[in-house]
């Protein structure tokens, strides 16, 4: 599985004796390996973008003039490189609406560009999530569907970009597999938002917990975790199958941070490593033309597969 939450149950299994085991037997943690072969993954924490600016998205920083362009080249050349979707999550609306572009028809490295929404009325896949989505490209502002338009022009283009947001539905229980997602990046770090008060009451909890004496998360842990969480669940949509393979950029110089990359899957974090991005476009040129061979000769006409059950963040 993409997310590994044993901590957040810590002070249950430590505290508490299970149903069917007796409370002296241990727990035992097992982790199993990716069932993808390690070569079919390129990983890359970027800390430099094209220009050479450090990316910095937290929420002070990233609407920089110097942020801004730096994201939108890498975007750029992501979606020139990839011979496929690029999918790429956000850490708010708000910021994806500031670059994402305005006018209709806009095409970002030659390509058409989707952008996920929450003005549209019509839902996806009939969940009961509240969010909705709507597909900006051309004329196909009044298409409902973005999955199938997203999937119609990666078939009929060989490719096309995806702008969503992390937490929104598309960063979960969605199955972009094969060319629907040869790259996926993640915007940032997004964290919670800091004034929710039901957060702000469980972190107090946990402190509370901790100052006690108990195991398990701090608040502040928890609030890292939930973080970690989203950011696993977005890079989670493109490996969808043993003979897959996919880019996976994570944008921001604070995934180099031990602190921070620790919390990424290990079936991730054992093939990332952090660059500036002049350096990681040409290795993803090397990445992608090695896999080459093993693209699908054509994509299939079914949409992304939305799972029945959403996973949880």
């Amino acid at each position: 599985p993409s997310l590994e939450p044993r901590a957040e149950f810590a002070p249950l299994y430590a505290t508490r004796p299970l149903a069917e085991t007796p409370r002296s037997r241990p727990v035992n943690h097992f982790s199993g390996h990716h069932v993808v072969p390690r070569d079919h993954i390129f990983a890359r924490y970027v800390t430099h973008g094209p220009a050479g600016h450090a990316l910095d998205f937290r929420k002070d920083q990233r609407n920089t003039s110097a942020q801004l362009s730096e994201l939108q080249g890498i975007i750029a050349a992501a979606a020139v490189e990839t011979p496929g979707g690029v999918v790429c999550f956000f850490p708010s609306f708000e910021y994806l609406s500031c670059v994402a572009p305005s006018a209709a028809g806009a095409r970002i490295g030659g390509r058409a560009v989707f952008v996920e929404s929450r003005s549209n009325s019509s839902e996806l896949g009939g969940g009961t999530s509240s969010r909705n989505w709507l597909a900006s490209e051309g004329a196909k502002n009044a298409e409902p569907d973005i999955l199938k338009s997203f999937a119609a022009a990666v078939r009929e283009e060989g490719g096309a970009v995806l702008l969503a947001v992390s937490g929104g539905k598309l960063s979960e229980g969605i199955d972009f597999k094969d060319d629907l997602c040869r790259l996926v990046a993640v915007v940032g770090l997004p964290y919670p938002n800091a004034g929710d008060l039901a957060l702000l009451e469980k972190m107090r909890f946990l402190d509370a917990g901790r100052a006690r004496g108990l195991e398990g998360l701090s608040g502040r842990e928890f609030y890292t975790a939930r973080c970690m969480k989203a950011v696993n669940q977005c890079v989670g949509r493109s490996i969808r199958h043993a003979r897959d393979w996919a880019a996976i950029l994570l944008l921001d110089h604070r995934y180099a941070q031990p602190g921070i990359n620790s919390s990424i899957s290990r079936w991730l974090s054992a093939s990332a490593s952090a660059g500036h991005f002049f350096e990681v476009r040409e290795s993803l040129k090397h990445f992608f033309g090695k896999h080459q061979e093993l693209r699908e000769p054509a994509l299939s006409q079914e949409s992304p597969c939305v799972d029945s059950q959403p996973a949880s963040q």
